[in-house]
């Protein structure tokens, strides 16, 4: 989720959230709740849209990848704690056939799609 300050006559008078990027780039995609909260909920055109500080555009993820003998590692599930990728990589090293191992990632936060704990 991200979240965008509204200011008007240097007063913050609100703060919108969207559940994903409206655009690829973070100036872009000011410009563009900019435009909406202007022209489709009414707001004054003279507010001015920031992004907040210390809000990035990732996060980090845990993936569980495996490794059995030819091409290159696989992820094979994501984690979203440290904890819960040890946990994981347990119980593949216990049931699995290959090798294994648990990787620190930065991903884009809210674009990742999930399906039965796998990254696609």
């Amino acid at each position: 989720m991200f979240a965008f300050n509204v200011w008007l006559n240097n007063r913050l008078i609100d703060t919108v959230f969207y559940s994903s990027m409206p655009a690829k780039t973070i100036k872009a995609s000011v410009e563009d709740v900019y435009s909406s909260l202007v022209n489709h909920d009414g707001y004054d055109s003279d507010i001015k849209v920031t992004w907040p500080k210390g809000q990035t555009v990732t996060e980090m993820e845990w993936q569980i990848q495996g490794f059995y003998g030819y091409g290159d590692w696989e992820c094979e599930n994501t984690e979203t704690t440290r904890e819960a990728g040890l946990n994981s990589l347990k119980e593949y090293r216990a049931n699995g056939s290959g090798s294994y191992r648990l990787k620190k990632v930065r991903v884009p936060k809210g674009n990742h799609l999930v399906k039965q704990g796998v990254r696609k």
